[in-house]
């Protein structure tokens, strides 16, 4: 499909999507639109994977953390959406969303969106959001503890304390203020050494 005119490959994408999973062979020339320089094709191309069940499987989640960082608002949504229904197969893409949180200039409507997801993905967001507790980049730290406040009080204890750890010893005053948010959110008044 790379090389065809932008409606052709446009168009082919939303046919093999409207085929699904009997359209199982193409799947890789679909993830290869995910890159196309227009976005209508990247577009139809994230919506015909989502389509083609369980043959895309093992490209969505990679093709959706590529597309995190698609300039066009739409293309980010669609892959923040297609993230949401892989569930637990998707928890690779946990940094991504999180750093979409936070992102300088996203736009709410994509900063509530990824906050939902990681809702959604729940327990299995949690082995990167603490990883993402200790990144060296700071915005990464206080995305990590916002979307640790979002999950709620199924967040368990052995992640409250690295919260409160972090808290207690991250040098940058903004983390610990957003993990204190996060702690106060969540229900706990006091942690000790």
């Amino acid at each position: 499909l790379v090389g065809k005119p932008q409606p052709i490959r446009q168009h082919a994408a939303f046919a093999l999507g409207q085929i699904g999973e009997q359209a199982g062979g193409f799947v890789e020339a679909v993830a290869d639109l995910l890159s196309d320089a227009v976005q209508s094709v990247r577009l139809a191309a994230a919506s015909a994977l989502r389509s083609m069940g369980k043959p895309a499987l093992p490209y969505l989640a990679t093709c959706y953390a590529v597309q995190l960082s698609d300039p066009e608002v739409e293309a980010r949504m669609e892959a923040i959406i297609g993230i949401r229904a892989l569930g637990s197969s998707a928890a690779e893409c946990v940094p991504e969303v999180a750093a979409t949180m936070v992102r300088k200039g996203e736009g709410r409507r994509i900063v509530e969106a990824a906050k939902e997801t990681l809702v959604r993905l729940g327990k299995y967001a949690l082995p990167g959001l603490r990883e993402l507790l200790q990144h060296e980049e700071v915005f990464m730290r206080i995305a990590a503890a916002r979307a640790i406040r979002e999950l709620g009080p199924a967040v368990p204890v052995e992640a409250l304390k690295l919260v409160a750890a972090v808290m207690l010893g991250d040098p940058d005053v903004q983390v610990r203020l957003a993990c204190s948010r996060t702690l106060g959110a969540l229900g706990v008044e006091w942690w000790g050494p």
